[in-house]
């Protein structure tokens, strides 16, 4: 039995550094948010932008913005390449 946050340490440890990119699919701009889901929009990012891995939880990813600071973004925006 292994748990759970063990698996999810790994995942994320095998992302660190990796480079997450907006998709180019994307119509006008991606909402970058303080907290996940329901979080306030402190960004407005474009397809194409490429932004540093940070980590994920349940579907969405925080990234490094070009201020320094973190937000997070839905996944389903975003591709991860190392």
């Amino acid at each position: 039995f292994i748990e759970e946050s063990v698996l999810t340490d790994r995942s994320e440890g095998s992302k660190k550094g990796s480079t997450a990119t907006v998709l180019d699919d994307l119509t006008g701009f991606l909402r970058v948010r303080d907290v996940p889901v329901s979080g306030v929009v402190v960004e407005k990012i474009k397809a194409g932008e490429e932004f540093s891995f940070v980590s994920e939880e349940e579907g969405w990813i925080e990234i490094e913005l070009l201020n320094g600071k973190t937000g997070w973004v839905s996944e389903e925006f975003i591709t991860l390449s190392p």
